[in-house]
């Protein structure tokens, strides 16, 4: 296990791919982090982002379940 103190300043790792479906997006969001541009598509395409995005928690959550 690493810890904060472990990594180096700029030091960066790749961690792949993950495609979330639309429906995993809002499922997640709905229970986590319920902003419209998370849970409804059509608000989405209003927001700033053009469309529906995954949360921060959501891509997290995705990032760490190695």
């Amino acid at each position: 296990m690493r810890y904060f103190e472990d990594i180096d300043v700029g030091e960066s790792k790749t961690l792949g791919t993950e495609t979330l479906s639309q429906e995993a997006i809002i499922d997640f969001a709905s229970e986590w982090d319920s902003q419209d541009y998370h849970t409804d598509p059509e608000a989405a395409k209003e927001s700033v982002h053009g469309g529906s995005i995954a949360s921060g928690p959501h891509t997290v959550a995705v990032a760490i379940r190695e």
